[in-house]
């Protein structure tokens, strides 16, 4: 009797096991805005609030080519009250900086310049991290490990496979040229349960950078698609809960 309950016991485990290894979770979606553009204050964060879906603003103060500039970007008290609305803000370096060509030193300065300001205003320390140009290496992984960032975007085209995620997260750039409009609803149609697509977007529109520009148009259109297809739209400060 013994052994029966003992093998039974060991199947029962097994069987279990087996389950949880090939519970697949639903579509995700994750919204990430780079460069503190005006126009995230301006028109995506009221497109997000009639859609309602969450997404994380990756900011910076970017620098300027002109004085004239600053008006295309926003200042600390808009990504103040964006985080007010219920959005995440994360760090996308002090300055816009390549984070390969920075020593440790540099590194540290320029994420912490971004934890400061967000102190400042009453945000708090940011847990997601942006590369700048997508650029990465391993260096600067270990640094932001080291000051507390559980997650780090960087590009690649890749979907994020939620059963073996990784610490650098991969993903998808959004603009209005046709390839990457293309691209951008191939990426949605073609998401898979067990997946998450993490948008990386820019301006909306993006005066500054036109080769990275959404129009509003396209967003609605590609936020309508999500929304259609009951897809789950999260922050990336969520994906824990999914990984």
């Amino acid at each position: 009797m013994k052994k029966l309950l003992f093998l039974l016991s060991v199947t029962v485990c097994c069987w279990l096991k087996t389950s949880a290894q090939t519970k697949v979770g639903p579509p995700l979606v994750v919204l990430t805005f780079d460069d503190a553009e005006v126009s995230h204050y301006q028109i995506v964060a009221p497109i997000l609030k009639k859609f309602g879906f969450p997404a994380t603003f990756m900011v910076c103060e970017m620098p300027w080519k002109t004085p004239a500039d600053s008006v295309l970007y926003m200042n600390w008290k808009q990504i103040a009250s964006l985080y007010k609305m219920g959005f995440e803000i994360g760090n996308h370096t002090g300055h816009h900086k390549n984070m390969t060509k920075l020593d440790r030193a540099g590194m540290i300065a320029e994420v912490s310049y971004i934890e400061q300001k967000c102190k400042e205003n009453g945000i708090p320390k940011p847990i997601s991290f942006a590369y700048p140009g997508n650029r990465s290496d391993s260096l600067s992984q270990v640094v932001l490990k080291e000051m507390g960032y559980k997650y780090i975007r960087a590009g690649n085209s890749q979907y994020l496979n939620l059963a073996e995620p990784t610490y650098v997260l991969p993903s998808f750039t959004m603009a209005s040229t046709e390839k990457l409009k293309i691209r951008s609803l191939n990426a949605l149609k073609n998401l898979k349960d067990g997946e998450a697509l993490i948008f990386t977007i820019h301006g909306v529109p993006d005066i500054a950078h036109p080769d990275y520009t959404t129009d509003p148009e396209f967003l609605e259109e590609l936020l309508q698609y999500i929304k259609s297809h009951d897809y789950q739209v999260i922050a990336m400060k969520d994906l824990d809960k999914y990984l």
